[in-house]
């Protein structure tokens, strides 16, 4: 059944109308999923977006409980007030249950999913040297919807990335298209190809794989707006020069990340709320924020 829109976001969702209650503003302007949203955002005034979660799973759960919510943009681009998280016990309580372990002893290039997660096994190694024998790049292509959103032309972006590759490398690129959810958490993890595929580097527009990639221990490329940001490159020239993130700056980021995602209790009883404003309260929208390459 189709949503039924109003002037500031769907009028019969669950999340949106928990967010706009616990808000006390009943006109919030709240919007979830870019399909929906699409040229229905009034830009010049404050709106909320709702979209899945960057960490779910890690709990060995097949259920999507988390889903992000920005503030004036469509990702999680800034990494403000993470100092008050450490010595905010319910963010650090929240960090343990989305990773199922403590933050002091949360490792960067943990194997998160796939081969070693089937026997819920936490490997660590230090991240630069998780996959030392790393010789490919991967190129995960987004969805249609958000190559629609932005504009772009899919194989005009495709076409474009591999001409820029092939004046800074002549490694062999790999391409990644998005599975279906219940196939990407299992039997084709981003985890599994990293490895078996030896990938050196991921090249991805705002996809949450590019963060994962950074978790798992594979520097990343980002070429839109991405809640990677703060962690990855934003240059296809800086291919055989990747960043790797110090892990401590890496921890923080997923802290900060973990505390902008919120499950419906959550936007019910106003926690999300109350860390939306504390973390991503001076927001403000900046139209094509972190977009660096369309393929033109």
């Amino acid at each position: 059944m189709k949503s039924k829109f109003g002037q500031y976001g769907p009028m019969d969702d669950e999340y949106v109308l928990a967010l706009r209650k616990s808000s006390d503003m009943p006109n919030l302007q709240v919007w979830r999923g870019m399909a929906q949203s699409k040229g229905k955002i009034d830009y010049s005034k404050d709106f909320y977006y709702i979209d899945t979660g960057y960490f779910n799973g890690f709990d060995g759960s097949k259920h999507k409980e988390w889903h992000r919510i920005t503030k004036n943009n469509y990702q999680t681009l800034g990494h403000y007030g993470v100092d008050l998280l450490h010595n905010d016990r319910y963010c650090m309580d929240k960090f343990r249950k989305i990773f199922t372990v403590d933050y002091d002893k949360f490792r960067p290039g943990m194997i998160l999913w796939g081969i070693a997660a089937k026997n819920r096994v936490w490997k660590t190694k230090p991240w630069k040297e998780r996959y030392s024998d790393g010789e490919n790049i991967l190129i995960i292509e987004p969805s249609l919807k958000v190559f629609e959103h932005y504009s772009i032309d899919s194989k005009e972006w495709t076409k474009g990335v591999i001409e820029e590759l092939k004046k800074y490398t002549d490694r062999k690129v790999i391409f990644r298209s998005k599975p279906g959810r219940t196939e990407r958490m299992s039997t084709n993890t981003l985890d599994d190809q990293l490895i078996r595929d030896k990938i050196f580097c991921t090249i991805t527009f705002a996809s949450v794989a590019g963060l994962h990639s950074v978790m798992a221990g594979v520097p990343s490329i980002v070429l839109g707006p991405s809640a990677s940001d703060y962690l990855s490159n934003k240059k296809i020239s800086d291919i055989e020069n990747p960043y790797y993130p110090d892990e401590n700056k890496i921890k923080n980021h997923l802290l900060y990340l973990a505390n902008c995602q919120f499950n419906i209790e959550e936007i019910q009883n106003g926690k999300a709320w109350h860390y939306i404003n504390e973390l991503q309260g001076e927001n403000k929208y900046e139209a094509n924020k972190g977009l660096v390459f369309t393929g033109e």
